[in-house]
């Protein structure tokens, strides 16, 4: 990886390039070389952050072996533009989010062939929020269940006939830091679904059981949720996307 990126950066340090070049270079080209990469190792810090300072030096016009004075750090580049830095790659928790976007497709296509091939071999007892790393474990495995953290921040069910996730168990609202009830169960049973909330033959909510059950603003986040006219089953979602 440090030869291509270098191979690129001293093809262009000779060229007189305006620091919005050197921008869209670094993004486009260096920084999308590890991207493969990343999708299946955590790459070594050591290594990233040689990266960072190749781009670094680069940006700062650096011309052969001569050092230019960094004005700005580079964490500040990394920032959003919004946010006063440029929109460089923070690779880290670049890194970190790939391999956390390959735990998901772990969680919501478990027939895939690499899924089913991972859970015969690490977890085939139990499911992937358990699954821990054992010491032959690969190294690609280990990499991605370090990015669980990560993954775990932001998941919960999106509701369809309700049948297949607790009310007081699963993560399932729409609100709060953890997306379940604050208050612990009161009418309704500690193992109860989220379908006994539904009027099914009515098709939506029963308010005042939701009312009765759920603290104001996580009744108002529930009785804001559609419910569909032919409701499937539930279905993992990730909180923080539009599209789920």
């Amino acid at each position: 990886l440090l030869d291509r990126i270098w191979k690129k950066l001293i093809g262009w340090k000779e060229k007189k390039l305006l620091s919005a070049g050197r921008e869209t270079l670094i993004k486009a080209v260096v920084q999308a070389i590890p991207t493969y990469a990343m999708q299946c190792f955590r790459l070594p810090q050591e290594l990233l952050n040689r990266i960072n300072s190749m781009c670094q030096n680069f940006f700062w016009g650096q011309r052969k072996e001569e050092n230019k004075m960094a004005w700005v750090s580079w964490n500040k580049l990394c920032r959003v533009k919004t946010n006063g830095g440029v929109g460089l790659l923070d690779l880290q928790a670049f890194n970190t989010a790939l391999l956390a976007k390959q735990g998901w497709r772990l969680v919501t296509n478990t027939e895939s062939l690499v899924s089913r091939m991972l859970k015969g071999k690490y977890y085939h007892r139990s499911n992937f929020w358990a699954a821990t790393v054992n010491s032959n474990a690969s190294f690609t495995w280990r990499s991605i269940v370090g990015a669980k953290s990560l993954l775990e921040k932001g998941p919960r069910w999106a509701i369809g006939d309700g049948r297949s996730t607790l009310v007081w168990g699963d993560r399932w609202l729409p609100c709060n830091s953890s997306f379940k009830p604050i208050l612990p169960c009161s009418i309704l049973d500690s193992n109860a679904k989220v379908e006994e909330l539904i009027d099914h033959d009515l098709g939506r909510w029963r308010e005042s059981l939701i009312n009765q059950n759920f603290l104001p603003h996580e009744a108002a986040a529930i009785l804001s949720m559609p419910i569909a006219t032919f409701p499937g089953p539930d279905f993992l979602m990730w909180h923080y996307s539009k599209d789920g």
